[in-house]
């Protein structure tokens, strides 16, 4: 199961290094690559170098931060998900703790982040309706106007042609 893993890892590695995407999109690619490397170190037993593996996943979702924002949080969250099982199996339980403390703290700001993100979308949302609802009154209303503009055309038209029709009665 762990060749198949790694033959797989190796494809995405292949397709990563080909460069072919922007450079924030190549870093993306490298959190995941690294991540699952990470995690086949772990499972056999090599927990330095899962460590170091997830250490720099961290360290590249730090870079993406300014670019990506809050988009990163829930890698983030994994991220320490991950090291604070692997500090806890070698017994490293204040370490543990330490991520596990950092991974509420990114929850609730994930949630926080999220939360905010709704509440702009619901805001959007209202804007829209209520710019919609303006505009259908704005129609009505200059349905409304043009109405009456026609019919006091009409009656202006119809006026004139009563002058007219009056005053060529008088001069018959």
């Amino acid at each position: 199961k762990r060749d198949s893993v790694r033959y797989y890892l190796g494809k995405a590695r292949e397709v990563n290094d080909a460069r072919y995407m922007n450079y924030h999109d190549y870093l993306e690619g490298e959190v995941s690559i690294k991540d699952m490397q990470a995690w086949l170190y772990y499972y056999d037993k090599d927990y330095k170098r899962a460590e170091k593996e997830e250490l720099e996943v961290l360290a590249i979702i730090d870079s993406l931060q300014s670019v990506r924002g809050n988009n990163v949080l829930t890698e983030r969250g994994e991220a320490y998900s991950f090291l604070a099982m692997l500090y806890e199996d070698n017994g490293q339980y204040s370490k543990a703790i330490e991520y596990i403390e950092k991974r509420a703290e990114n929850d609730r700001e994930r949630f926080s982040a999220e939360k905010n993100r709704a509440i702009r979308e619901i805001e959007a949302k209202y804007e829209v309706e209520k710019k919609e609802e303006r505009i259908l009154v704005l129609r009505r209303r200059n349905i409304y106007l043009a109405v009456v503009l026609c019919a006091f055309v009409v009656a202006v038209l119809m006026g004139a042609g009563v002058l007219l029709y009056r005053k060529r009665l008088r001069e018959q």
